[in-house]
């Protein structure tokens, strides 16, 4: 038996190498995909298909292709492997079953692979050299040389079949070796693990019960430690025949969420107000949008203020603003023009002053920004930041304007953001509660006033509603 490898981009291209060197009588013993490395050390994909036939097969079809020409091997060689077989053995049968004429030398090496019969002793005794007999060859009977011819045919077609059914017997061996191979494999595959695999917060004493209530106030992008707070204390409170019934957890940890979130209850009473933050978060539009709003819904007189003469168009933008809303407009240079700015604003109910974006990383930029801020116990601090900003950044920029002692926290860009659960930490963290939240850029209807219900719901997405800034 011959067995042989064949690589070939493709399975297609690979079967159709088998068919042109072994034939149509060619087993596949097994295939496995390659990486064949090219130019400029790239790889391209490729097929190793291993095959085998054995050498009486193969002698056949030599047997059968030594009677065409070059153009006709080549056609032969493209026709189906049925259809080379099928002619393969009629040239073969043919040529076995005809007792005269010469034996090619390819049918005498398939004759050859039949084992030779011992010979026995001579019917013709021994004469001697120079006699006239060993020199004058007899003639022979021509119907007893075609017996003969035909006798040791049938004997070579014989042998022929018995190593055919040697190497089918071999090839049947292997084949049963791959199946209790593969079965073995399977069998494997569907062998229960011996470790077992946990529900998520397992590791944290979380009940199973819990995994979906868990897994869900992950996703909000509260913090773990708020979020094992509420699931502890609701399994301790909960009973285990309550903690399976999903809308009782729900509803417990809903109450929990709501007494967690701290609002401003009374958001920009009368007096002034100053909104700081780094740049770039949305002070001046939030500043438009609080003034538009405590205009319509409280009917109070309100004047705006901006120290940011440093910010090109800052100064204009705000006076356009304010034209627009018919409110007192004007521009802190230093500290000094308080005192004219205060005596000329004395009948307004709220000032809202806007102030220049800094991330005061140093002590000057911090006394910069407090030389503004009145002496008067009516002045408030609001902190402005974007809700897009990562956590860590923003608890960090907090950190350094705790020195302003800001009352409260504005969220900007919330209809930007994908996850809600860190104006939540943020806020507990600091222990300053929110007073509003700006979603998106029309005046002034994308800014609302925080409430416990508004937060909740974004959440734990329980109305599925759009923020007010993505409306069409």
């Amino acid at each position: 038996m011959q067995v042989r490898k064949f690589e070939a981009p493709s399975m297609k291209e690979a079967i159709e190498l088998v068919k042109i060197e072994l034939g149509p009588e060619a087993i596949i013993l097994g295939t496995r995909d390659l990486k064949v490395r090219g130019g400029h050390g790239r790889s391209t994909p490729a097929v190793e298909v291993t095959a085998a036939i054995s050498e009486l097969q193969l002698s056949k079809r030599k047997l059968a292709e030594t009677k065409m020409p070059q153009k006709m091997r080549d056609n032969f060689r493209g026709r189906p492997a049925s259809s080379q077989k099928e002619f393969i053995d009629r040239v073969f049968e043919k040529r076995m079953a005809s007792a005269q004429g010469p034996v090619a030398p390819e049918e005498r090496a398939i004759a050859s692979q039949a084992p030779r019969a011992q010979k026995g002793p001579t019917k013709t005794r021994y004469i001697d050299i120079d006699s006239q007999e060993a020199t004058e060859p007899k003639s022979l009977n021509p119907k007893a040389a075609a017996r003969g011819a035909l006798a040791s045919r049938a004997k070579a077609t014989q042998a022929m079949h018995q190593e055919d059914k040697r190497a089918q017997g071999e090839i049947e061996v292997l084949r049963r070796e791959i199946e209790n191979l593969q079965k073995f494999i399977s069998d494997m595959a569907k062998t229960p693990k011996t470790t077992t695999q946990l529900h998520p917060g397992a590791e944290l004493g979380i009940s199973y019960d819990l995994t979906d209530a868990y897994q869900k106030l992950v996703q909000t992008g509260l913090s773990p430690t708020t979020v094992i707070q509420m699931m502890e204390l609701t399994q301790k409170t909960l009973a285990p025949e309550q903690l399976r019934r999903k809308h009782l957890v729900e509803a417990y940890l809903t109450r929990e969420i709501l007494g967690r979130i701290r609002i401003q209850e009374h958001p920009f009473q009368r007096g002034t107000h100053f909104l700081v933050g780094p740049s770039g978060q949305g002070k001046t539009s939030s500043l438009v949008k609080i003034a538009s709003r405590i205009i319509s819904e409280r009917r109070e007189t309100v004047a705006i203020l901006t120290t940011d003469t440093r910010k090109v168009g800052a100064v204009d933008q705000l006076r356009i603003y304010s034209q627009i809303m018919n409110v007192p407009f004007g521009v802190l240079r230093s500290a000094a023009d308080w005192e004219e700015i205060q005596i000329q604003l004395q009948g307004v109910d709220v000032i809202l002053v806007d102030t220049g974006g800094t991330a005061l990383k140093n002590l000057e930029e911090l006394e910069s920004l407090q030389q503004f801020l009145p002496r008067q116990s009516s002045a408030e601090v609001h902190y402005v930041l974007s809700a897009t900003q990562r956590e860590h950044e923003s608890s960090e920029t907090l950190r350094r304007f705790r020195a302003l002692n800001p009352v409260d926290l504005i969220f900007t860009h919330v209809e930007e953001s994908a996850r809600y659960g860190g104006m939540v930490n943020l806020s507990l963290e600091s222990d300053i509660p929110i007073v509003g939240l700006s979603l998106g850029r029309s005046i002034p209807d994308d800014y609302e006033w925080a409430n416990r219900e508004r937060i909740l719901d974004l959440l734990l997405k329980i109305s599925n509603s759009k923020p007010l800034g993505n409306r069409t």
